[in-house]
């Protein structure tokens, strides 16, 4: 069995938390352990917080720190490629 799963989408507002929902329901029922990693978030005003990360650790009650979930905000990716830091 495969360890891990990558789900993504070619626009926004396409569904994507409802099919997240279905598959962390069906891997909780299968898996002994499930976490969740999204690669880019969007930059939050005031402290914000990503709604998918949310989500799915309030739904199923992830052992995982918030900051561990993603690696890096929009700006953040901006700025490394403005630098030229693609690799």
């Amino acid at each position: 069995m495969p360890k891990s799963l990558y789900v993504t989408v070619k626009q926004a507002h396409s569904g994507k938390s409802a099919i997240l929902l279905g598959l962390m329901q069906l891997l909780v029922r299968m898996v002994p352990r499930v976490a969740f990693f999204k690669p880019v978030i969007r930059d939050r005003l005031n402290g914000g917080r990503d709604h998918d990360i949310d989500l799915l650790q309030s739904q199923y009650n992830l052992d995982l720190v918030y900051e561990d979930t993603y690696a890096f905000t929009f700006s953040q990716v901006k700025e490394l490629i403005k630098r030229g830091d693609t690799a």
